[in-house]
Parts: C-alpha cells; sequence; structure tokens
C-alpha cells in the first residue's frame, strides 16, 4: 500500500474498529517505507551533487596551479638566460649554446684545479675517468687550453 492509495474517510465508516486500525498501521508503514525511500534517493542525490562540485573544485584548483607553474618556469627561464648573457654564454638563434658552456665549464674547472684532473673532475661533479673522456673528445690538455687555442707554430724550414 502506498499513501495515494488512501481513500475517503467515508469509506471506513461503518467499519470494526480493529480492522479500521490494522489499516491504519498498514498506511503508516507504507508512508514511512516511501519517506525513507525518498530520503535514500536525496542523499545519494546529494552525495552525487557533493562529488561533482568537489571534482570541479580539484579540476579548477589544478588548473589554477598548472598556470601558476607554467608562469614560474617562464619567469625562472627569463632570469636564467639573462643570467647566462651576463656571463657571456654564447647563443645560437634562440638556443643557448650548452656544448660551448660546458667547454668554458670545463677549462675553468682545469685552471682553478692548476691541471689536477681528478680535482677538476671533482668540481664538475664528473668522475675522472669522464672528464678524460670529454678532455680527449673536445681536444682539451690538463690546462685548459684547446687545439684552437694554441698559437700556430712555424714550422722551421730548412
Amino acid at each position: 500500500m502506498r499513501s495515494h492509495d488512501l481513500v475517503e474517510l467515508d469509506t471506513y465508516q461503518g467499519m470494526p474498529f480493529e480492522r479500521w486500525k490494522t489499516i491504519m498501521v498498514e498506511h503508516l508503514a507504507a508512508l514511512r517505507a516511501e519517506n525513507a525511500q525518498l530520503e535514500r534517493e536525496r542523499n545519494a542525490a546529494n552525495a552525487r551533487a557533493a562529488r561533482v562540485a568537489k571534482e570541479g573544485a580539484a579540476h579548477q584548483r589544478a588548473k589554477l596551479l598548472q598556470e601558476r607553474l607554467d608562469k614560474a618556469v617562464n619567469t625562472i627561464s627569463a632570469l636564467q638566460r639573462k643570467l647566462m648573457e651576463r656571463q657571456g654564454v654564447e647563443r645560437i638563434g634562440s638556443d643557448l649554446n650548452i656544448g660551448a658552456m660546458k667547454l668554458r665549464m670545463t677549462k675553468e674547472a682545469l685552471r682553478k684545479s692548476g691541471g689536477n684532473i681528478s680535482a677538476a673532475a671533482a668540481m664538475l661533479g664528473l668522475e675522472r675517468s669522464g672528464l678524460y673522456y670529454y678532455m680527449r673528445n673536445n681536444g682539451l690538455s690538463a690546462n685548459g687550453v684547446t687545439e684552437a687555442d694554441k698559437p700556430l707554430e712555424m714550422s722551421e724550414a730548412g
């Protein structure tokens, strides 16, 4: 029985009290069950709405954080470019010439270490064998001089 199954009170006129009481208890139980079902549905709808709102807020926070991160990366990149320009790092087009920077840093470490390969490698955060490999591939000597840096020697003609 559901609440809308109730009929006019005239229907119950002349009915024994116990029978009427039983019908009313059944109606009341049906109303309570219907009310409980509606309450469950309302709670489920509220939970769905809260979940959607929370997901939307999380998405908005993620988007805001991404925008802030992008702005920070752009700022750091601009500052890094300015710093490297002040330090005289060569540029090729719009890209920084990392190779020239590595060569300059290696030469500086070799100069500061007085040609000590182990000390220079430690300054650069490399293993000694890695520094030897880099030096060999780039024509560096222990004092940080490359073949291009050496003055041209004139051969003796007899």
